[in-house]
């Protein structure tokens, strides 16, 4: 059996100082690149692309969109939220089908030891 899937790394990029909205101080932040990795029994091996970028205050620990740290950006101090990748979900299921397969047999033992119960009874 040949075990695959994905893994997200984040990989520092950069370190600095910056306003952090939460603690309303000068803080360090680092600036913070997700990437995810094609992995093969957990082993990664090669990248499949940047998933995001985000902006991380050292003391509060709390995440920003990186126009925090642009002049003219705005400054609204709400962690950043990045959407769910349904493309990437639905490409999972499609290469992997050992999640589909699980569920069936699961499913199966469950029925058939529902058919056994009902065979009994009688």
């Amino acid at each position: 059996m040949i075990i695959y899937g994905h893994r997200n790394k984040e990989i520092e990029q950069t370190t600095g100082m910056f306003q952090c909205p939460s603690c309303r101080e000068q803080r360090a932040f680092k600036r913070v690149k997700v990437v995810r990795y094609f992995t093969l029994f957990f082993i990664s091996l090669f990248p499949l692309g940047t998933m995001g970028e985000f902006i991380e205050c050292q003391v509060c620990r709390r995440k920003y969109q990186t126009d925090i740290l642009s002049v003219g950006g705005s400054i609204s101090g709400m962690p950043s939220n990045q959407p769910y990748d349904w493309q990437c979900f639905f490409g999972v299921i499609v290469l992997c089908p050992v999640p589909l397969i699980v569920a069936g047999l699961v499913m199966s033992l469950v029925g058939f030891g529902m058919r056994r119960k009902a065979g009994t009874a009688d």
